[in-house]
């Protein structure tokens, strides 16, 4: 299971380096490029410094709430620390390579539909990929801590997935606002390059609209 996840980790900075690799396109698109990643990093530090003493505050009230429990334990804190991070790390992945990605699927469009949209759809698949290999990751590790803790009989299983619990509303809480956050992005710096006229998807669209009419 720890394999599959660091798989998914491994192919998420793959589709990275690759999409890096592509050329940014005019200098005027360079620098709009430039200014949308510093603006999305800018919001991220704001958003993640105030989730930062939510998180800490829900993880003592789940702490306190569980200490001395019967079917838990105040190690679901543990749990839901970890969760947060593990979604707080896979959003700032996913919105480093959206913000990167959006003036190379811009000027690939220049060329053709089919660059454009391979870039396009490489920057949305790390996201995914980030969320599944930090998830597995971090679900997994956690498993097995708690049950060399705690056992893996049938009752022990009921605690340690109880605890487990903590990881699962954190992360999935974080990756609702990773999600929410990256869309946003997506649209506001696409509305900039098509309003400062970096559209090139729109010519390759047309091109490939009179030659389809050609043939």
């Amino acid at each position: 299971v720890l394999f599959a996840g660091a798989i998914a980790l491994a192919f998420s900075f793959w589709k990275t380096k690759w999409i890096l690799s592509q050329d940014e396109g005019t200098k005027k698109m360079k620098i709009i490029g430039k200014n949308i990643a510093e603006g999305a990093m800018a919001f991220l530090r704001a958003e993640y410094r105030v989730l930062g003493f939510f998180v800490v505050f829900v993880a003592l009230l789940l702490g306190i709430a569980n200490y001395n429990s019967s079917d838990s334990s105040s190690l679901i804190s543990l749990s839901f620390l970890v969760g947060a991070t593990a979604s707080g790390l896979a959003g700032f992945l996913g919105l480093t390579v959206a913000t990167k990605s959006n003036n190379r699927t811009t000027n690939a469009a220049r060329q053709n539909l089919e660059s454009a949209l391979n870039i396009a759809f490489s920057g949305g698949s790390v996201m995914g990929m980030s969320v599944v290999g930090l998830g597995v990751l971090g679900l997994g590790s956690l498993f097995l801590l708690y049950s060399n803790i705690y056992g893996s009989d049938f009752n022990d299983i009921k605690i340690v997935l109880n605890i487990l619990s903590g990881f699962s509303l954190a992360f999935a809480a974080g990756g609702a606002c990773s999600e929410t956050t990256l869309s946003s992005f997506f649209f506001v710096s696409s509305i900039i390059f098509l309003a400062l006229g970096a559209n090139g998807i729109f010519v390759s669209v047309s091109y490939t609209h009179l030659r389809a009419h050609e043939t």
